[in-house]
């Protein structure tokens, strides 16, 4: 708990910066009408890491929901949920995000949160249990309008994920997951 406090505030500052300066939507009475925005994207994860001094490659796939609220047309915070699955281990997500769109097509987010982990059987280091930790990412995204309401989109990003290995009898292993993901996805906005 003590490595998420920075994170904390830093996610804190962002939320209340974004909120005081950007242009809210007002309704007639005064009353403040916030855009809103849902993303479910699946995808590829190609990932490597460090185990014991060698470099290890992997390959999974990714689930992520996220329900950002939009404090202006281009800008918008949330939170979301996920699955990043590999063929040993897993790791669910969950994480605060900033998304900044570009134009009507580009858009761009910042992904922060805690990631919990397991693994799928005995055999991957059967002497250790998994545990996640950190997850953080970046992307950028290219849109493409279906209809008034939804667009499907492409999105390209990088991904990290610290998590360890720990043993009662041997010592911790950390392992630092670098992912580069591709994904497609609908998203819903202005409703």
């Amino acid at each position: 708990m003590k490595n998420l406090k920075p994170i904390l505030v830093v996610v804190l500052l962002l939320i209340t910066f974004t909120a005081q300066s950007a242009n809210l939507h007002t309704a007639s009475d005064n009353s403040v009408e916030l855009l809103k925005s849902s993303r479910f994207q699946v995808g590829y994860l190609g990932s490597y890491y460090n185990y014991i001094n060698k470099t290890i490659f992997i390959s999974g796939y990714l689930i992520q929901h996220t329900y950002c609220l939009k404090f202006s047309e281009k800008t918008g915070v949330g939170f979301g949920m996920g699955l990043n699955k590999y063929e040993q281990q897993t790791f669910a997500p969950i994480y605060i995000e900033l998304e900044r769109c570009l134009s009507d097509r580009f858009f761009y987010n910042f992904q922060s949160g805690y990631a919990f982990g397991w693994k799928k059987n005995g055999e991957y280091f059967p002497e250790y249990s998994l545990n996640g930790g950190f997850y953080g990412g970046a992307g950028l995204g290219y849109r493409f309008r279906l209809n008034e309401l939804f667009y499907s989109y492409l999105h390209l990003a990088y991904r990290y994920q610290h998590a360890t290995l720990t043993s009662d009898s041997f010592h911790t292993e950390v392992l630092n997951f670098n992912s580069f993901a591709i994904s497609i996805g609908i998203m819903l906005e202005k409703w």
